[in-house]
Parts: C-alpha cells; structure tokens; sequence
C-alpha cells in the first residue's frame, strides 16, 4: 500500500466522520442512561416477582409446585433489584453490588 497525500487525507476524513458518529452515540447514550436503567431495572423486577409467584405453587399451570425457599428468593431478589439505584460517582459500588446480587 503507497501512502500517499490522497490515501491519507480520506483517511483522516473517514477517522474524522467515524469520531463525530461515535461521539454522538455516546451522548445519547449519556443522555438517556437514567431512562434506561430505570427502564431495565423495573423489567428484571418484574421478572423476579413473576418467577416468585410462579414458585408460590398458585399459578394455574399444570407442574408447578409450591416451592417455598424459591419464591422467597426470587421475591427477595426483586426487592434487591428494585434497591439498586445508579447514582453518579458510584458505579463501582453498583457494580459490586450486581456482582453480588449474580452470585
């Protein structure tokens, strides 16, 4: 591959279109982080608590069976998700406590 003056300046005009590509994305990104995290957070909640009464053994679904220390973990674990808050300054700490909350 020559290098020449042409070959570098489209270069540099793609590096400069890919920048101004990647620093939009990354605002909006910035910009809705709260909204989206809210978003996530109230989803996996859900999910826990449907997992919890799906384990209380009152759903009208044929193999279910009242399993109590499940549906008392899931139903924990929806309040953990629902505790965990994303504060600016703090995502080291959030992060652990996901960590936490996975294992």
């Amino acid at each position: 591959i020559s290098l020449n003056d042409g070959n570098i300046l489209t270069m540099m005009l793609l590096m400069s279109r890919f920048e101004e590509k990647l620093k939009g994305t990354a605002l909006y990104l910035i910009s809705e982080k709260a909204s989206i995290w809210g978003s996530c957070r109230s989803k996996a909640r859900q999910k826990m608590m449907e997992l919890s009464h799906y384990f209380s053994g009152e759903q009208a679904l044929a193999d279910v069976e009242r399993n109590e220390p499940l549906m008392k973990w899931f139903s924990g674990m929806a309040e953990e998700v629902e505790c965990l808050t994303h504060e600016k300054g703090k995502c080291q700490i959030l992060g652990k406590r996901i960590q936490l909350c996975i294992e």
